[in-house]
């Protein structure tokens, strides 16, 4: 071999070439030859280079910059203004995006809490905008507007949320890991602001549990702003209700509730086949945050309702063992089995 041996190598997208160099000190003749020689294999591996996106000498793998085709167009959003506001204060909410001509569904504008889901329903989103008020008296705290199918069915959904901070110094919320649970004794609206003129969102039947998160008094009478279970698609999960018609939730009281979750790993049957009689190849339930309301009782099994957002193999209510049953125990323990 020659003295003087040099290498070079390029990284392409096949394993590394070496290519050799060779500079031998033989004479004028063999000088000239080598010269030639290596002027062509530097012009071969500068080719090669270039045509694989890389640079001699460098042996670190690069990232490829994505081609102008492989761009995704921009993405669908909510945009809100002004961004802290007060309860009664008035919002602009529109969606935006390049891509709105793709939306063919019609949407409907909802205001939501985290860790609560629905406080708000404002009805069908028309041309992609819309001027909306806050509610009266809504607890302060972090909110977020989505646009969604006017059900506000799970994972229906368009865009990004368009977050809010709401303030409002009359009304504190409380700590959800600490709110207590309470019973719902007598049946009672649920209402948008503390005050019986108020119009209802929807009403709460007696054996309903509700998590108390902030408190007021109003015309001498107190109210809790509350989060509920909702068993149709599109209802509002937290509004207000009078005190005086929920109880706490005790040990002599507790088992009369009519919301109750499921034990994980419990066995249930679809509606129309235990009413057929047909018991065999039972469902497993693995849900175990999902509130059911209780139906009716027949000889220790318990005809339970899913809320309207529950994703199963069914779409109507199920049936489950009694014993399968997991109870709400108020402040005194979270919850307990059967």
């Amino acid at each position: 071999m020659c003295p003087g041996l040099a290498l070079a190598r390029c990284k392409l997208d096949w394993p590394y070439v070496p290519l050799k160099i060779f500079i031998c000190d033989d004479g004028d003749f063999m000088r000239g030859r080598q010269t030639c020689l290596n002027h062509w294999l530097l012009a071969v591996i500068f080719a090669l280079a270039f045509l694989s996106g890389c640079r001699p000498g460098n042996v670190q793998e690069e990232a490829a910059a994505p081609h102008p085709e492989e761009i995704s167009p921009q993405g669908i959003y909510l945009a809100a203004s002004p961004l802290i506001v007060k309860p009664g204060d008035e919002v602009s909410v529109a969606l935006k995006s390049d891509r709105l001509h793709e939306i063919k569904a019609e949407l409907a504008l909802g205001l939501s809490c985290p860790g609560i889901g629905l406080v708000k329903n404002y009805g069908r989103l028309k041309d992609n905008h819309a001027r909306v008020k806050i509610p009266p008296d809504l607890p302060a705290g972090n909110y977020y507007f989505l646009a969604a199918d006017p059900k506000f069915r799970v994972n229906s959904g368009v865009g990004t949320y368009a977050y809010i901070h709401v303030v409002n110094p009359d009304v504190l919320p409380a700590d959800p890991g600490k709110a207590p649970r309470r019973l719902v004794a007598t049946a009672t609206p649920l209402y948008s602001r503390p005050e019986a003129a108020a119009p209802p969102y929807h009403a709460l039947s007696p054996g309903a549990v509700v998590k108390v998160l902030a408190v007021k008094e109003a015309a001498g009478e107190q109210w809790y702003w509350a989060q509920v279970n909702v068993y149709e698609t599109g209802r509002e999960r937290a509004g207000w209700l009078r005190a005086a018609a929920t109880v706490p939730v005790t040990p002599e009281n507790y088992r009369t509730a009519r919301e109750v979750r499921l034990r994980p790993g419990a066995k249930y049957y679809e509606h129309e086949r235990f009413h057929r009689g047909d018991l065999g190849a039972p469902g497993e339930w693995h849900l175990a945050d999902e509130v059911l309301w209780i139906v009716e009782r027949r000889e220790k099994m318990v005809r339970l309702r899913p809320s309207g957002d529950i994703v199963l193999a069914v779409d109507k209510d199920i049936w489950a063992a009694e014993a399968d049953l997991v109870y709400f125990r108020g402040d005194l323990r979270e919850e307990e089995e059967h």
